[in-house]
């Protein structure tokens, strides 16, 4: 992640980065942790969003949830597996993420 919310990904181990665009992703509602579980799958976490990659940061859409609901300032995000993520607001709140491995259903739970 670098300035203004953006998102930075590398192929030769930070010698080089490149940014990646995510359509439809308000840059206030992002990003705020990262958690790898692999070199492909990735998850990013911030106050109204949840990424997730399955090719090592080559794209993130399909997975993307913008809208969520609530006005919880969500932080810290802990991927448990391919499809499925915890994260936790700053009022103390947790939430799990379940994306199906297409990428379309996606559910939250406070």
């Amino acid at each position: 992640m670098g300035p203004n919310e953006t998102i930075y990904v590398t192929t030769n181990g930070g010698e080089s980065f490149a940014f990646r665009s995510v359509t439809g992703l308000d840059a206030t509602k992002c990003c705020h942790s990262v958690k790898f579980l692999d070199s492909s799958i990735i998850w990013i976490g911030g106050n109204a969003a949840v990424l997730r990659s399955t090719n090592g940061g080559s794209s993130f859409g399909g997975s993307q949830i913008t809208s969520i609901g609530g006005t919880v300032d969500r932080r810290s995000i802990a991927g448990v597996s391919n499809t499925m993520a915890w994260q936790v607001g700053n009022s103390g709140g947790f939430y799990r993420y379940t994306i199906s491995t297409g990428g379309g259903s996606v559910s939250t739970r406070p």
